[in-house]
């Protein structure tokens, strides 16, 4: 998987140029719009220009940033945005001064490798340096400014791109809920080794090599080596969470009917009536809720008494209280509570061609606990229906003796247990 530094000449200038800078520093990738979170570890190592022919030693500040998803389910394959490395000379301020004496008005190279290594994910070793763009490294330039940090610039990466070619594929999680995918570089397992020789080259944490331009743009310096060995720090971890899928159910239809034992005739739901509101599914363990209202505009019921005389009645059913329901795993599939309360009012009684205004409500909401057993396509996608039976309370109006009256008569008509009511809720 990793690459061996390629082995150049170097010049007279570059000579001149390595003994009179002693510091460097160089950055990569960044850009692009965040897709969720970032992630982002600071680390300070020593690290070697020219190692195994001058190996000029300088602690460089690496910053490694990147965005990816809060958090990961199992299996879920994922990618890195806005991946960006930053290294830069905390230890020498010379080696700009020393840049600008020899007349390098920019620097120019690349990145050859950022070795990560990985737990709970695959691949489990990989480099930032390694994307399908760049095949032969990630390039780099920075103009070269007297009294300025020495810093470079790359541009921006996506690593594991969905639907791209690259060289890992995208990220994918090998680990399991309640476990972490984590980023991190292993000192133990990368390095440069000092022999009796000097430096000799093996592997490292971060490679790059650069090259100095004046401003005909005539090279003076390079190619160098940078290496940057035994690099240990955890650079992101990313909790693994059990699978949960959404749904947004926005004003879909509510159809059905309350119908009222005593008459045996339904109260048809009218057009117009909606539910509103979310709902999400484990869909491993089969865990989830919905939440959201009713909303049902006022209507009016066509009944007939004794099966032969048209009454109609205004009506208004108005949710009282939360709609909040809860889903369970069964055998068949998730089966799908939620307790509702309904207020229900008597606007108008219309009876022989005389309409009569009324203000009348039950004494109590309607408790209707809905209950549907559905697969999780249904659930999130296509809808629930629910069927059961209802009391519906006493009745009382306003209006002194008169309201009095009306209110024993239409509790009379209406008022009872085992009220059947069939409700769907269905996708637009």
């Amino acid at each position: 998987m990793h690459r061996h530094l390629r082995s150049r000449q170097i010049g007279a200038t570059t000579l001149t140029a390595v003994l009179m800078a002693i510091g460097l520093a160089t950055a990569a990738p960044s850009g692009a719009a965040a897709p969720a979170k970032e992630y982002s570890a600071t680390l300070e190592p020593t690290c070697v220009i020219a190692p195994g022919i001058f190996n000029i030693e300088d602690r460089m500040r690496v910053g490694i940033r990147w965005t990816a998803p809060p958090s990961l389910t199992p299996g879920e394959s994922f990618e890195l945005t806005r991946t960006s490395l930053t290294l830069e000379d905390v230890e020498r301020p010379e080696l700009t001064e020393s840049f600008v004496a020899l007349g390098i008005h920019e620097v120019r190279g690349a990145v050859d490798d950022v070795m990560l290594d990985t737990e709970n994910l695959e691949p489990g070793r990989f480099d930032l340096a390694w994307p399908p763009e760049f095949p032969g490294g990630v390039p780099f330039h920075s103009a070269v400014h007297q009294g300025k940090p020495f810093a470079l610039y790359a541009p921006s990466l996506t690593i594991g791109e969905m639907g791209r070619v690259f060289s890992y594929g995208p990220l994918k999680v090998t680990g399991a809920a309640g476990q972490r995918a984590r980023f991190a570089m292993d000192p133990g397992v990368v390095g440069i080794q000092e022999v009796e020789a000097g430096y000799r080259y093996v592997t490292s944490s971060i490679l790059a090599e650069f090259e100095g331009f004046n401003e005909e743009g005539n090279r003076l310096v390079g190619p160098l080596q940078l290496a940057c060995p035994g690099l240990a720090a955890t650079i992101a971890e990313i909790p693994i969470v059990h699978p949960v899928e959404t749904a947004q159910y926005a004003n879909w239809p509510l159809t059905g009917s309350i119908t009222d034992k005593r008459l045996s005739q339904p109260l048809m739901l009218p057009e117009g009536s909606v539910f509103n509101g979310t709902g999400e599914l484990n869909t491993e363990t089969g865990q989830g809720s919905v939440k959201g209202a009713f909303t049902i505009p006022p209507f009016n019921a066509q009944l007939k008494l004794l099966g032969v005389i048209p009454l109609s009645l205004g009506v208004t059913l108005s949710e009282q209280g939360t709609l909040e329901g809860t889903v369970t795993k069964s055998e068949s599939g998730e089966v799908l509570t939620m307790p509702a309360k309904l207020g229900m009012g008597i606007t108008s009684v219309k009876l022989v061609g005389l309409t009569i205004p009324a203000k009348c409500v039950t004494t109590e909401a309607l408790a209707l606990n809905l209950t549907d057993r559905l697969t999780a396509e249904e659930l999130l996608r296509n809808g629930m229906s629910f069927s059961g039976t209802t009391a519906i309370p006493k009745v009382k109006c306003e209006g002194g003796l008169l309201g009095s009256l009306f209110g024993t008569v239409l509790t009379g008509l209406l008022s009872g247990p085992e009220n059947s009511y069939a409700l769907e809720v269905t996708a637009p």
